[in-house]
């Protein structure tokens, strides 16, 4: 059982698999509501993202927990140490939990795998969204799950909600992709022992 999670300081996406590589589950992990100005603040979003994923992971059985590296360029040196702190939270406490934690270098890394690199952020997160709708039938439940969470009484369908919170879609679909590049890795450097 694999469990890949684009991790976040506000809003995560994950995704459980079985052994077969079919997605079981998926869903995001909001921390978006919790103070987030003082050191002590950030501990405490990553104590909240470490029970959320530890409830996940034992709940699906998980062996394996995959993260996504965290890379600096356009990144300030501030958003930079917090995202290094949850990737390093998770590992820690995927070692203390005996369960194998793997870690990309970067997105650039995996998005290489699948070939979803664009020009762009915005082009790179476009790119893996719909690579994972050639290949699952999930929009509508992606869709569903941020509208059920995100919706007033204004809001009548998913294209209603903010541009802000429908970007929350692009932590699912980037979560998925995550754990294909592992898998399209695993099986090419099978490949390569043949």
């Amino acid at each position: 059982m694999i469990f890949s999670i684009d991790q976040s300081t506000n809003i995560s996406g994950w995704v459980s698999r079985g052994s077969n590589k079919e997605i079981l589950d998926f869903g995001i992990i909001d921390l978006s509501n919790l103070p987030k100005q003082t050191d002590q603040d950030q501990a405490d979003k990553r104590h909240e993202l470490i029970q959320q994923v530890s409830c996940l992971v034992f709940k699906y059985k998980i062996k394996l927990v995959i993260t996504e590296g965290i890379y600096g360029g356009k990144l300030n040196l501030d958003n930079f140490k917090k995202l290094a702190q949850c990737q390093g939270c998770l590992q820690d406490w995927c070692r203390n939990n005996e369960r194998v934690c793997f870690s990309f270098a970067n997105a650039g890394e995996w998005r290489a795998i699948i070939g979803t690199n664009g020009k762009n952020r915005d082009e790179d997160k476009e790119l893996t969204k719909r690579y994972v709708l050639e290949h699952y039938d999930i929009q509508y439940d992606v869709e569903k799950i941020i509208f059920d969470k995100y919706h007033t009484e204004k809001h009548k369908c998913f294209n209603d909600l903010s541009k802000e919170v429908q970007k929350i879609q692009f932590d699912f679909y980037d979560a998925i992709a995550m754990g294909d590049a592992y898998f399209k890795m695993i099986d090419s450097l099978g490949e390569a022992c043949e």
